[in-house]
């Protein structure tokens, strides 16, 4: 295997494993596979199907929707210890992701065929209710957004995501916008016109939220 800590690891980032019996966790540890993106680069498009369920060890990932005219609509980030749940879908179902995936920091991944995958689910009863759960936590989540951005104008919608995230917040006015399903150009109007509130300071690559109460009321507002 390519890393000696590879269990250790595992364990660390995705607890259930830990919880599994030690033949389901001997099965799992003796089938997974290594795999390596790095940034930049595309993991799937909408036409793809999942061969394997993906653990993550290192690196950020996006997954978001196209439209015919190109703009994206950003769906969730999946880092270390986070599970896809199109992924899940697509290996349960064996359906089409329907949706594209993009390397956003060089990933390092563990991925268990879907044969094993599907053995976990029909044989352990630890493993299959984190896989559930785990669809209904994402289902929570994407209807949460379906409804800011149904019910919510796009400057608390803006609002939401910068209180959501880790301060001071390493991002590009692109990314949030892509993530916002908006253009650039929008998002930095909009973040200039909170920093004039004094809610946010704004330099290169990084946005430090000031007030973050002042954020969440504004984003409260019917």
């Amino acid at each position: 295997m390519y890393r000696t800590d590879l269990p250790e690891t595992l364990i660390h980032f995705y607890p259930v494993l830990g919880q599994l019996d030690s033949e389901h966790l001997d099965l799992t540890l003796r089938s997974l596979s290594p795999l390596r993106f790095k940034t930049g680069e595309h993991l799937w498009t909408e036409e793809d199907k999942m061969q394997a369920f993906p653990f993550i060890i290192e690196g950020m990932g996006r997954v978001y929707k196209l439209s015919p005219n190109g703009r994206e609509l950003h769906l969730y980030s999946v880092g270390p210890g986070d599970t896809c749940v199109l992924a899940s879908g697509s290996l349960v179902n064996n359906s089409t992701l329907n949706a594209r995936a993009l390397c956003e920091k060089d990933y390092e991944l563990a991925t268990l065929p879907m044969e094993i995958f599907k053995n976990l689910v029909a044989t352990s009863e630890v493993f299959r209710d984190y896989v559930l759960g785990d669809l209904s936590d994402h289902l929570t989540q994407l209807t949460d957004m379906v409804t800011a951005i149904v019910f919510q104008n796009l400057d608390q919608r803006l609002a939401n995501v910068l209180v959501s995230k880790r301060n001071p917040i390493f991002t590009t006015h692109q990314t949030l916008a892509d993530e916002l399903g908006s253009v650039r150009e929008i998002v930095s109007r909009l973040l200039k016109n909170f920093a004039s509130r004094g809610w946010i300071e704004l330099s290169r690559g990084q946005i430090k939220v000031l007030n973050p109460q002042d954020l969440i009321d504004f984003a409260d507002q019917q």
